[in-house]
């Protein structure tokens, strides 16, 4: 059965690459219309949210809780954060249609092909060249984006106050992001490469197996390899907000085990809190802005919300969908990898493609957190400098949460009617919590 089914799925995938095969499909213009279809969609989107800033007044539930002047400020910053990402947008995609239109990818090919060959490496080993084809195309490609880095901190942070890294500091961070894109980025393309040569057309699979390996330990080297290059954490100090904390991750049996604050305002004033970690052992971060800028009750309201994440399975659900779209991602390059005319539409000798070279509610307010949540995600709009007026459809492509007055909207109209199971302070036995009933 399982012979037959993986027999007909191949059969598919056969059919369908020599269906695509065909000269009659321009497959350069092709991927040059489709990026400027997205991008006209991306910059007509930015262009309806660009009136929203220039509304005089808050919406109707912030407006006894944000000033005039800090209002003004905020849609200010809004307005230069959404017209810098809109020049930056087009300026991208002429980039990436000029790499296109001048054959940048082939003739960097047979560029990196020709360096290899004086000294003394054969173009043909092919994972070789392959890496020696992205680290040149990477390094050309991302270079004219670093003026913009450069003006988004220095000039439009700046002026609004946020910035306070040093030229010194972006310099060593702009190094550290290459240098870790090349010690991690090169091996795992290595690893990609050798795969499909070693699996051949049954690739798919392996390479699952593989990039889902690669998350995973991602998982444990970034916190204690990666995130130190960059930042200072150093453990929460024994107080009032690492007692409750623990409290809450305790009572809904959180796996915590390193509870950390982070020096944030070594390059921001902007303010954050996450968690990260395997599935056993979670670490909870939060930034020494917000430390500064809530109370103890406001900083363990924003962690509720996050741990609502994982309470409700979200980075699981997430992550399965990742993998769905990995799987199909996977199966689409599976039938194009050798596709002669694809090849040749971009310039590369065709030979090369056959032969080598989420919900409105908010947790916090079902753990009795609402007052705290409110005040906490409003201080953290005010601190951020956060526009709360939104167009629709702004917001349906860019935010992964609902907006603010959408939040105090909905925690307005909650009426406790979810309950939560909950591990009592005193026991291991779970009780259930419900609005009023239950103080954390």
């Amino acid at each position: 059965m399982t012979n037959s089914l993986v027999s007909a799925i191949d059969g598919v995938i056969t059919y369908l690459a020599k269906l695509v095969d065909t000269p009659k499909i321009n497959y350069r213009e092709l991927v040059i219309l489709s990026t400027w279809v997205q991008t006209a969609f991306e910059v007509y989107i930015l262009r309806r949210q660009l009136p929203c800033y220039e509304r005089p007044l808050p919406p109707p539930a912030l407006k006894q809780h944000v000033s005039k002047e800090t209002f003004t400020k905020a849609q200010s910053y809004s307005k230069d954060k959404t017209r810098f990402a809109l020049l930056k947008l087009i300026f991208d995609q002429f980039l990436g249609w000029g790499l296109i239109k001048l054959g940048a990818y082939a003739g960097l090919w047979n560029f990196t092909g020709g360096l290899l060959s004086k000294i003394g490496i054969s173009p043909n080993r092919v994972t070789t060249h392959s890496l020696a084809w992205m680290t040149v195309l990477t390094l050309i490609s991302s270079f004219p984006g670093l003026p913009w880095s450069y003006y988004q901190t220095f000039v439009l942070e700046q002026k609004h106050g946020f910035n306070k890294s040093t030229v010194k500091l972006w310099i060593a961070d702009t190094i550290k992001t290459y240098a870790l894109a090349a010690v991690i980025g090169l091996p795992v393309l290595a690893g990609f490469l050798r795969i499909i040569d070693w699996a051949g057309k049954s690739f798919v699979p392996w390479l699952m197996v593989f990039l889902i390996g690669i998350q995973l330990t991602l998982q444990i080297v970034y916190p204690t390899f990666i995130q130190p290059l960059f930042n200072k954490l150093e453990p929460l100090p024994q107080g009032e907000l690492r007692t409750k904390v623990e409290e809450l991750a305790g009572q809904l049996g959180f796996p915590l085990k390193h509870l950390y604050v982070i020096d944030g305002s070594k390059r921001s004033s902007h303010s954050n809190a996450y968690f990260y970690g395997l599935p056993w052992s979670k670490h909870i971060v939060i930034y020494d802005t917000l430390i500064k800028d809530s109370t103890v009750d406001e900083v363990v309201a924003v962690l509720a919300h996050e741990l609502g994440h994982w309470y409700y399975a979200h980075p699981t659900k997430l992550l399965l969908v990742t993998q769905l779209h990995l799987l199909l991602t996977l199966t689409i390059f599976s039938i194009f990898i050798n596709n002669k005319s694809l090849y040749a539409s971009f310039g590369f000798d065709p030979s090369l493609a056959v032969a080598k070279p989420q919900p409105i509610y908010e947790f916090a307010v079902q753990l009795d957190k609402k007052s705290d949540l409110s005040s906490a995600l409003i201080k953290l709009h005010i601190t951020n400098l956060s526009s709360p007026h939104n167009d629709w459809l702004y917001s349906m492509y860019h935010h992964s949460h609902p907006t603010l007055p959408e939040r105090l909207n909905a925690m307005d109209n909650y009426k406790g009617e979810k309950r939560l199971k909950l591990k009592d302070k005193g026991t291991k036995t779970e009780t259930e919590g419900a609005e009023g009933k239950k103080d954390l």
